[in-house]
């Protein structure tokens, strides 16, 4: 039988999955809900030891002689300290120490509250991971059992991961003292074990292939990454060949294999069920941020796949709340390697992949957007120069820009690592500083331009540097999101409205300018912006207004949901259809915004 307590119960359950067998026990009452599950359980072997310091180091002795971890649990407060000189220990011989100590409310800690002192962190200098489980209800959320089994699975598998060493589970009881004896639980909650794959653990290896040609729908996520490398797009495109799946591709994913498939509008555009229905069962992730809504739809899926990360440091990533494995090794090795193993008979037979190309292929990029800045970004994209480098705002320029594919051998970066709005110019300067002989390009917005517009004094800003800056007159991200019809005084200090220009500081620091105010002067100034010879760096200010290009973004996705037209709500279909009657020019944008107000206020 086991504990009444649920953050127990997954701790222990987890115990089991990574294999723990061994734990020392110490008296206490904090930690009388572990030591009664594990005593129950055949699984386990206890020990125990009253003197934590001694139980500590009689751990390190078992660890020496059976080669695996070995856990130790004890109560709260000045207890929890004596463990400190043979967690110092473990650490230095690289032995994988669990340690486990028990807690109380953390809304109590400096508030007189009996055996209590600061726990969490206390081993620091010496563990390789802490977690802090919280306590939960009996009937806890899902999100709070997948935390804190998350929290449990990352400090196990730290503990054994490079070079092993102690690692902390604090877990906090907020019971009485009934239910801190109780232990009537019948079973331990199915909560899943993330299993960390070595390059050396060849029998592991050789059951995920064979897991993957089973598998009818594989779904290989590429991240961002700095940069085009062949080896991994050799290697993607022999996996491709192998295991059935599409390999979905952005923008930053910089990917150029034969393979890839630039899904980003396609996610975007899909409803619930029809994305259901395209649902994979594996989906294998690398690199760094997503940007495409693949990460939230999988997130409302959780548990209906599962998920494998390759991550060369093996990092516990679980961005989908479905992950099951980490492979700690570097993408190429991965797919070289599973390619390999799949054997000369394995065959992707186009199926999954086919599903998701004709999905793509129902939703192109509208052809005939409105004066806004959606219609200004997707142009500059659009006509860059093949080979060149392309940097781009965080959120609204980045997810304009991923609308359409970008050209041929262009580099495409943008700073999703934080998502942090400075910064932006700085980094495309930097690269173009160091790449001069390759045509850059910044797209960007005015917010981002005036954090960072002491970059433009940089001295080592060159002729092939080109920076279109959207000036709508604030944040339009927060009119695409939230709106005016929501928060009236919007533009007052979260969107952040403003009237200023770039024009006279740019030109005072050598830059050629030019502007554009609506669609057909846009358009006729665009190809002498994108020139590659202007012989000194330039900078073409576009005009737009930051409601008309929220709005405008939400039409633009509405549209491209009309290829599923029977899925969408009546909301959007109305959008959709004011989306092609969208003016052309400055000049009729108010008329427009006030119809797209209309649209989505809610009284």
């Amino acid at each position: 039988m086991y504990s009444k307590l649920l953050n127990v119960r997954i701790l222990v359950a987890l115990l089991k999955k990574h294999g723990v067998r061994h734990v020392v026990l110490s008296a206490g009452t904090r930690q009388v809900p572990l030591a009664r599950c594990l005593e129950s359980d055949p699984f386990f072997t206890t020990y125990s030891v009253v003197d934590e310091r001694s139980a500590a180091y009689f751990a390190i002795g078992l660890m020496k002689g059976l080669r695996e971890p070995v856990g130790i649990s004890c109560t709260s407060s000045t207890a929890t300290c004596n463990y400190l000189p043979a967690v110092a220990e473990a650490r230095y011989l690289g032995l994988p120490l669990i340690v486990m100590t028990g807690d109380r409310d953390a809304r109590l800690l400096g508030q007189m509250e009996d055996q209590m002192i600061p726990q969490p962190g206390m081993y620091t200098a010496f563990c390789k991971r802490v977690a802090d489980l919280p306590p939960l209800p009996a009937k806890a959320q899902p999100d709070d059992v997948w935390f804190c089994g998350r929290l449990v699975n990352e400090a196990l598998l730290a503990a054994r991961e490079g070079t092993p060493g102690p690692v902390q589970i604090n877990y906090r009881i907020v019971a009485p003292i009934a239910d801190i004896a109780d232990a009537s639980e019948a079973e331990l909650p199915d909560v899943p074990a993330i299993r960390l794959v070595e390059e050396d653990d060849d029998d592991v290896w050789r059951e995920c292939a064979d897991r993957l040609r089973n598998a009818r729908r594989i779904a290989v996520l590429a991240g961002q990454t700095h940069g085009p490398d062949p080896a991994l797009c050799e290697a993607v495109d022999a996996f491709a060949q192998k295991f059935n799946c599409v390999v979905a591709v952005e923008n930053v994913s910089n990917l150029p294999a034969k393979s890839a498939l630039h899904t980003f509008l396609a996610a975007q555009a899909l409803p619930p069920k029809p994305f259901r229905e395209r649902l994979p069962e594996v989906v294998i992730s690398f690199g760094g941020n997503l940007i495409s809504a693949w990460k939230a739809k999988l997130r409302v899926n959780a548990g209906a796949f599962e998920h494998w990360l390759v991550d060369p440091e093996g990092s516990v990533r679980d961005g989908f709340k479905s992950l099951r494995a980490v492979f700690a090794c570097r993408p190429t090795t991965f797919f070289r390697r599973m390619a390999d193993l799949a054997g000369p008979g394995a065959h992707n037979d186009g199926a999954y992949a086919s599903l998701w190309r004709t999905t793509v292929e129902r939703v192109p990029f509208p052809d005939d957007l409105p004066w806004s800045n959606a219609y200004a970004i997707a142009e500059t994209v659009r006509n860059v120069p093949e080979g060149s480098i392309l940097h781009t705002g965080i959120l609204h320029s980045t997810r304009i820009m991923e609308c359409r594919a970008a050209p041929k051998g262009v580099r495409v970066h943008s700073n999703i690592g934080t998502h942090g709005i400075d910064g932006s110019l700085s980094t495309f300067l930097g690269e173009a500083a160091a790449r001069p002989d390759v045509p850059a390009y910044l797209v960007f917005g005015d917010l981002s331009f005036f954090y960072d517009m002491n970059a433009v004094r940089i001295r080592h800003v060159g002729p092939n540097v080109h920076v279109l800056l959207v000036n709508n007159g604030g944040g339009a991200e927060f009119h695409f999101t939230m709106g005016e019809e929501r928060i009236p005084n919007l533009s007052q200090s979260i969107s952040a409205g403003h009237s200023a220009t770039a024009r006279a500081w740019v030109e005072s620091q050598g830059f050629g300018y030019f502007e554009a105010k609506d669609r057909a002067s846009f358009d006729a100034t665009l190809p002498e912006f994108l020139r590659t010879d202007h012989g000194r760096p330039v900078l073409m200010e576009v005009f737009t207004e930051k409601q008309s290009d929220g709005l405008a973004v939400r039409a633009l996705f509405a549209e491209v949901r009309r290829a599923f037209d029977a899925e969408m709500p009546s909301s959007d279909k109305a959008v959709a259809a004011l989306a092609s009657k969208a003016p052309k020019t400055m000049a009729a944008a108010a008329k427009f915004k006030n119809a797209l107000v209309g649209l989505f206020h809610k009284p």
